[in-house]
């Protein structure tokens, strides 16, 4: 199984790319996680929002292939806790699924990656820094792992 993180936006201060490391190098092998980056569409005074996601969901949607399961992260989406979390991801690897994550920028995503998602997860009712909600799904990621391996780090 492939695991992937694709976000909108690369700007996160230095700390946020510690901490990710940090998770990605603790995975094992037969976990890895790849992060990829898009930039954020340009944004002007009188620019359409709706325009700039667009723009982000074409060269987002070049990122995955056709096979992948597509879970978006948007506020509307579905909530688990850290069990059910890794009871999904236990089940998507039971079906042999490569995983990718989309996580928006400032704006979030557009309708077309929402629709085009096989699912529509939420991380908190509470609103992050897209940098943030990087950490906490890779955070979840690896505190899947642990609870399914029974590693000490989930108590």
């Amino acid at each position: 199984m492939r695991l992937q993180l694709i976000s909108v936006g690369s700007k996160e201060p230095g700390w946020v790319s510690v901490a990710l490391q940090d998770y990605v190098k603790r995975l094992p092998a037969d976990w890895a996680l790849t992060i990829r980056e898009i930039p954020l569409a340009r944004r002007h005074k009188n620019s359409s929002i709706t325009a700039a996601k667009d723009d982000e969901a074409k060269r987002l949607l070049k990122c995955f292939q056709g096979n992948d399961y597509v879970i978006a992260l948007d506020a509307r989406g579905k909530q688990y806790d850290s069990k059910e979390f890794s009871a999904k991801l236990a089940k998507l690897r039971g079906e042999k699924f490569d995983i990718s994550f989309l996580v928006g920028g400032p704006d979030g995503l557009s309708q077309a990656i929402l629709d085009h998602a096989n699912e529509i997860w939420s991380l908190s009712k509470l609103t992050f820094p897209h940098q943030l909600a990087r950490l906490v799904l890779i955070e979840q990621i690896y505190r899947s792992w642990a609870i399914l391996s029974r590693h000490p780090y989930h108590k």
